[in-house]
């Protein structure tokens, strides 16, 4: 996701979002949920495009 991204997204739901994982690394809720990602060697978060004929 480009900085593009987030400047074109509504800006309410971003900063909800990021409280929302400020508040999960704090608990440790992300690392519970997420923290096997720190483990891989690759991780593939592309992007995919599809179009409409």
């Amino acid at each position: 996701m480009s900085a593009a991204t987030f400047a074109l997204s509504n800006q309410k739901h971003i900063k909800k979002s990021l409280e929302r994982l400020q508040l999960d690394l704090q608990s440790g809720a992300w690392n519970l949920k997420y923290g096997f990602l720190r483990e891989l060697l690759v991780y593939d978060v592309g992007y995919r495009f599809l179009g409409l004929l």
